[in-house]
């Protein structure tokens, strides 16, 4: 499943580092797995939790995906 950037729509992708896949997520401010936007320009970090709810938020259609919490597939 492919995320895209709320603030750009622009893909996500895995942030990795020598911990996992863990950054500071700009939803939440926790330091958490996360996926970054693969827009220099842009940069925004989300963890599932954020995502989703920045998603859900958009009052789409019931049939647009939301990223479940147990999938960590970014």
């Amino acid at each position: 499943m492919t995320w895209l950037c709320r603030r750009c729509s622009k893909p996500m992708y895995a942030v990795t580092g020598p911990d996992g896949p863990k950054a500071m997520c700009s939803g939440c401010s926790q330091y958490v797995d996360c996926a970054r936007c693969s827009s220099a320009e842009c940069g925004d970090t989300k963890c599932i939790s954020c995502y989703n709810k920045a998603v859900a938020g958009e009052k789409l259609t019931p049939s647009a995906p939301i990223v479940p919490t147990e999938d960590q597939d970014l």
